[in-house]
């Protein structure tokens, strides 16, 4: 069976610049890293349309994959109202000739390891994916994921 992949970004993507400050607040030095106030629930209402009309399944490319582990991952994502399920994290960053990879890459890697997949999109507000501009949906910092960024996700999970 093939299947359809969302990879998600979440700095950018599930929260946006005026949450700053509770991003600030939540990762300072002693206050515990609480990522589930990162995640604001209209964004995550705006990730569910994609899941639903498109039927795919997520895998987080975000930095937090670096700080959460798959289960933690989809424990905050539920509580912030999400439908679906993380199933994966792309690899974490690793060094080639000396250079680190970028999220493309890792993106990269992970798609040849995945054999099954029939469309893919990767939905983040990094410009760090030139090898998948058509499958890429920048999303603005200033404001995450909106509606239009939805159609143009679920636009190529189903074309």
């Amino acid at each position: 069976m093939t299947k359809k992949i969302l990879f998600l970004d979440i700095d950018g993507v599930l929260n946006f610049e005026s949450m700053q400050p509770i991003m600030d607040c939540f990762s300072a030095p002693n206050a515990g890293f609480h990522g589930i106030h990162m995640i604001d629930p209209q964004k995550v209402e705006i990730l569910n349309l994609i899941v639903s009309r498109s039927e795919c399944e997520v895998v987080v490319c975000s930095t937090w994959r670096q700080k959460f582990n798959l289960v933690e991952l989809n424990e905050m994502l539920t509580n912030r109202g999400f439908n679906g399920i993380v199933r994966d994290t792309t690899t974490l960053p690793f060094q080639k000739e000396g250079i680190w990879s970028k999220k493309g890459d890792e993106v990269g890697v992970w798609l040849k390891s995945n054999f099954d997949i029939s469309a893919f999109v990767i939905i983040d507000d990094d410009d760090e994916f030139s090898l998948f501009r058509n499958f890429h949906v920048k999303t603005d910092f200033r404001v995450g994921l909106t509606n239009k960024d939805a159609e143009k996700a679920i636009s190529i999970l189903t074309r």
